[in-house]
């Protein structure tokens, strides 16, 4: 993942996977949908996140995406933030980490996300010193049903160059690892809103320090950094 996959100097191997199925993590899921639902639609909401801390992400919110963040870390993933949701959420989203064998320390990024219908991210590869050190999941928790009709279906698709895409699979209830430094992008032509866990984890071996944050506290954000205002704990 050191260099975009459409910045090679060579083709990529006939055999190179740009996503990679997980397993099947229904129970586990269906637990994290379910306090979903229990709280919406003020979870999603400006006001229903008081106790928690609102980040930008700026473009997703150009696009109307919105989000719930637990866990977020500078572009130069010299620091991972805990923010107060990452505790009051982990009866949810620690036994997902635990079925995969990730410790909850070696997430540096975590977030639910509600896509619209009607909404496409177009064609991208992640950028940052983050993404070149982390994987990539995605856990689909809404979705419409995957293959067939793509005009009435979530799409995503992804490849080497933004010319040769080919759809991924992202089944509800399923884990899956993205090459997020391959070209992908995003279309949402279902009906409702689609709605994902998507974290990004590192290997043992790679150690990003950690603060806490409190509920109101004062943040300062640029587009690949993040700044506190006062200390955290």
């Amino acid at each position: 993942k050191t260099v975009p996959t459409d910045q090679r100097p060579e083709a990529p191997p006939a055999d190179e996977a740009f996503w990679v199925h997980y397993g099947d993590l229904a129970p586990e899921a269906g637990a994290l949908l379910d306090r979903l639902r229990a709280e919406e639609p003020a979870v999603w909401t400006e006001e229903g996140q008081e106790t928690n801390i609102r980040l930008r992400r700026a473009f997703h919110d150009s696009l109307g995406v919105r989000q719930i963040i637990f866990v977020f870390c500078d572009d130069l993933i010299r620091q991972a933030y805990e923010l107060p949701w990452w505790d009051t959420w982990a009866p949810q989203l620690r036994p997902i980490f635990q079925t995969l064998g990730i410790s909850p320390n070696q997430v540096v990024r975590c977030l639910l996300a509600e896509l619209p219908n009607g909404v496409t991210i177009p064609v991208h590869h992640d950028t940052g010193k983050w993404s070149l050190h982390s994987h990539r999941v995605h856990v689909p928790l809404i979705t419409s049903e995957q293959g067939g009709d793509e005009s009435s279906q979530v799409v995503f698709k992804v490849g080497p160059t933004a010319d040769a895409l080919e759809r991924a699979q992202f089944p509800a209830g399923h884990a899956i690892e993205l090459n997020n430094r391959a070209k992908h992008f995003v279309q949402n032509n279902w009906d409702r809103p689609r709605v994902h866990l998507i974290f990004d984890w590192v290997e043992t071996t790679f150690e990003v320090p950690r603060l806490k944050l409190r509920a109101g506290q004062d943040v300062f954000q640029t587009r690949r950094a993040i700044f506190l205002n006062e200390p955290a704990d």
